[in-house]
């Protein structure tokens, strides 16, 4: 689990079925200095699993990745640069315990993850 260790968030915005985020990365977690030491970059893997945090933190619900059409890493997250950016999700019942999840992480009009996927309780 990274949250509240390797990043916070709290939520700026919502209406139906849309959730903004602002998420706050932890720049001294213990990640950051294998990945790269001197040059710290948010493992996708990682911006993976801080969505589906989010997902199940915001719905009071466990959730688990099921499947990905697209993930897209348009750009490094160094959290030096970078230490605040948005999460922008939008959550769709596709079938009985069963979401579409488009996320994009976004900053100042810099995108740096764009996601379409399914998770499932």
């Amino acid at each position: 689990m990274l949250l509240n260790d390797f990043f916070t968030y709290k939520v700026i915005d919502q209406e139906e079925g849309k959730w903004t985020c602002q998420l706050e990365f932890n720049a001294e977690h213990n990640i950051y200095k294998g990945h790269f030491p001197g040059l710290p970059v948010t493992p996708g893997v990682c911006q993976v699993q801080i969505v589906q945090e989010v997902v199940s933190d915001i719905l009071d619900q466990e959730y688990s990745l099921r499947g990905a059409r697209d993930i897209k890493f348009l750009n490094f997250i160094d959290p030096h640069k970078t230490p605040k950016l948005n999460l922008e999700l939008t959550l769709k019942e596709k079938e009985a315990e069963v979401l579409s999840v488009t996320a994009l992480m976004v900053n100042e009009g810099v995108n740096f993850l764009k996601m379409r996927s399914t998770f499932s309780k």
